[in-house]
């Protein structure tokens, strides 16, 4: 039994006063009527703060839930339903601020900031709420300033641009647990499809053979090679095209300064000039990217009549080696470990090594892979040799032509992605030139820049 004055509830109309129930307003009333007459109040100095802003209770209008909940979708990026601390980043950034992450946050702290919550390392569309609850504090009319930076406002400055489905982006999955997101863009085993395959630039025709969870899913090819887990940017139904345009925070695969191979990042801004700004995931940007260089969702022809399409043909020729060959048995009998091998591997490609050790050996188009566990219970799969090492083993100085390796591209510049290849050359001051496996040439490599056969 709490006493009602122990207890703060929302505030009604002040109670009349004896006055007032005779039907006579009493004189602070009436000034007060008069003084709200002449001056209006913050809420209608500009139309946008009551379109995007709060009512007279002091909560969200529908019509700003929806704009927190349309700027959510657009940064949504695996269409997951909840942000990671990468999409918390892109958002800032897409809005001309620092990343989060930039000013040393994680996402424990910003939850922290906001009392919202956390689940897996990720935060649902009310922690954006509160967000601009927060943000309201010290610019009413932040929601619609931000709408309108992110051109996801009409030209009229009220009315939401509508949302399109976009590829990891505008739709939550499913509650089956399958991975597969609702939508025309969800694909089902036995479609018929075209994909780049290797995350090459060509298309090659196929059939979808199992849906995976993450949004992605296994292809057997018209030519009879098979490729598992291929992310549906990669992917497309015959007819399909590139749109000309890409929203601000749309999921793409770009090709990195011109080059063949692709990364995964974000469209931070439309630069106006038919190029734009991507932030790929490993914290690089590329300030004028052109649009040939950018896989972006697919839609249908007819919806894309204008657009990119030149990126999207589809090659019915064999596809090269380095783009999904077929495994070679001789290549798993090249096989340096076994099942239950206690090894060090460069997780995810990267310059350290951390203990692990080997749980399956298959056969890869270049040689065998590995799947291992690492000692923090991490687990990875299709390892290549050269990743893998037994504990006191170290690489060998000399490297032959035509031998194997993966190599730093780009060092000298600061590259920090590692690529497989070939040696074409040993030059005389130590250094190789390599052919890597999309057919770019880096020569004079640093034998610190290679790595080659363990001995």
């Amino acid at each position: 039994a709490v006493k009602r004055p122990m207890i703060e509830a929302p505030f009604g109309e002040v109670a009349p006063t004896a006055a007032g129930e005779s039907g006579e307003a009493s004189p602070s009333a009436t000034s007060a009527k008069a003084g709200a007459a002449e001056e209006p109040s913050k809420s209608t100095t500009n139309e946008n703060v009551s379109i995007f802003g709060k009512n007279a209770a002091g909560e969200f209008t529908s019509l700003s839930k929806d704009g927190i909940s349309h700027i959510f979708e657009t940064f949504d990026r695996d269409g997951d339903g909840k942000w990671s601390l990468g999409d918390w980043d892109s958002f800032q950034v897409a809005l001309g601020e620092p990343a989060f992450s930039a000013e040393g946050n994680d996402l424990e702290t910003l939850c922290d900031m906001l009392g919202a919550e956390q689940r897996s390392g990720k935060t649902d569309c009310e922690a954006l709420v509160k967000y601009y609850g927060a943000m309201f504090e010290e610019n009413a009319n932040c929601l619609a300033e931000n709408l309108s930076a992110l051109k996801l406002v009409g030209p009229d400055g009220k009315s939401l641009v509508p949302s399109k489905p976009k590829s990891g982006t505008s739709k939550i999955r499913e509650s089956s647990g399958r991975g597969a997101r609702s939508g025309s863009d969800a694909l089902a085993m036995g479609d018929k499809i075209e994909a780049r395959a290797g995350g090459g630039p060509k298309f090659y025709p196929g059939m979808i053979s199992a849906v995976r969870g993450g949004d992605k899913y296994d292809i057997a090819y018209d030519d009879g090679d098979k490729e598992q887990e291929v992310k549906r940017l990669r992917i497309k139904r015959p007819g399909e095209k590139q749109k000309r345009e890409i929203p601000v925070g749309t999921h793409v695969e770009a090709r990195f300064g011109g080059g063949k191979q692709y990364f995964e990042g974000t469209i931070m801004k439309d630069n106006g000039d038919g190029t734009f700004e991507i932030k790929y995931n490993d914290g690089d940007v590329e300030k004028a990217v052109k649009r040939p260089m950018i896989e972006a969702p697919f839609e249908a022809a007819a919806a894309a009549a204008g657009g990119a399409g030149d990126s999207a043909r589809v090659d019915a020729s064999p596809k090269p080696a380095a783009f999904g060959a077929v495994a070679s048995e001789s290549n798993l009998n090249k096989a340096r470990f076994s099942v239950g091998d206690k090894v060090k591997g460069r997780y995810g490609g990267g310059p350290d090594f951390f203990n692990g050790k080997i749980t399956a050996v298959r056969a890869g188009p270049n040689g065998p892979l590995y799947d291992i566990r690492y000692g923090d219970g991490d687990s990875e799969k299709d390892v290549n040799q050269f990743r893998v090492m037994q504990p006191g083993l170290k690489q060998k100085r000399a490297l032959q032509v035509g031998e194997r390796v993966e190599a730093r591209f780009d060092a000298a510049k600061g590259g920090q992605k590692w690529f497989d290849g070939t040696v074409i050359k040993e030059n005389e001051d130590g250094t190789f030139d390599v052919r890597y496996d999309d057919g770019d040439i880096e020569k004079y490599v640093p034998r610190n820049c290679i790595f080659g056969n363990w001995h």
